[in-house]
């Protein structure tokens, strides 16, 4: 670490406002839009990591990554890298279509370096929230449509090699974040409600090819937070014991080391929390990097 000032913790903070029309069961109906503005990312100093968003020919100690206004998300179902989207039938989804464009989704590339043998994890700090649980009221009942941030996905790829990206893991960060509807006993009136510390859902999914049943199904045991068998999908905590390194950083004599890394977010409509009910819903997504999973360490 001779004469270098490099970063040891990085923060992405993006702020979306996800405005959603018309929504039927877990899928929005007919490709309906989710229209995101006011969108920035801001990479912050720390120490022994260094970033470039543009592809290493430029290194800042303090880096605003734009990502731009006026984007549009729609829901979309896959691991970050390849997405899909349904077709519609008589019935329901008869089958899926492999999404080619790029507008119904973010995405950020930037390139880390380190001259220290290190690990580097997304922190307990990070977080996809709701942008005001008090207002911003569905019509459909007394909670806030912000709670859309329950059928968030993010996507971390490593993309150091262009020709072969690796799915480091999928994170869907609120877990506990409910849906539900019930019949009232007196007025026999269907009620809908959102609970922030709800149950679970059962299984994650996702689709990985066009038919309907090449669908990935992640049992979550009803625990708040957890990390599939094979490690690419993660749900609650992100600083949970279970959670892999998003890079691991191996030196040589000292010599910088680089890695590229892809994030995405994106909304998974076979979520539970993808209705309706919450459409026009805000969302904060905030994501640090940190060399523990506390984000306790300072540069």
């Amino acid at each position: 670490m001779k004469n270098k000032q490099f970063l040891k913790r990085i923060s992405v903070v993006v702020t979306l406002l996800i405005v959603l029309s018309a929504a039927t069961y877990t899928w929005f109906a007919m490709w309906d839009h989710a229209n995101v503005q006011s969108m920035d990312s801001l990479i912050t100093r720390a120490g022994y990591i260094r970033i470039s968003g543009d592809n290493g020919a430029s290194w800042e100690n303090n880096l605003t990554l734009n990502l731009g206004e006026a984007n549009v998300l729609g829901e979309l179902s896959g691991d970050g890298l390849k997405l899909y989207q349904p077709n519609y039938g008589v019935t329901g989804i008869d089958r899926y279509r492999l999404y080619t464009e790029d507008k119904l989704y973010i995405e950020k590339t930037f390139t880390l370096e380190s001259d220290l043998t290190q690990d580097l994890y997304l922190t307990k700090n990070s977080f996809v929230a709701p942008a005001d649980v008090t207002g911003n009221f569905s019509a459909y009942g007394n909670y806030s449509r912000d709670y859309i941030a329950g059928a968030i996905r993010v996507a971390f790829y490593d993309i150091t090699n262009a020709a072969q990206p690796k799915l480091i893991y999928l994170w869907a960060p609120n877990a506990t974040y409910e849906y539900a509807e019930y019949v009232d006993a007196e007025t026999e009136e269907t009620v809908s409600e959102v609970k922030e510390n709800g149950y679970v859902e059962a299984n994650y999914t996702y689709q990985v090819g066009t038919a309907v049943e090449q669908t990935v199904v992640v049992p979550t045991n009803g625990a708040a937070s957890g990390v599939s068998e094979d490690g690419t999908f993660m749900w609650g905590s992100p600083s949970q014991p279970a959670a892999k390194p998003l890079v691991s950083f191996a030196t040589q004599n000292g010599e910088p080391v680089r890695q590229k890394l892809m994030v995405r977010v994106f909304l998974e409509g076979s979520d539970r929390e993808c209705v309706r009910q919450l459409h026009n819903g805000k969302i904060r997504v905030y994501l640090e990097f940190g060399s523990d999973k506390e984000g306790t360490v300072n540069g």
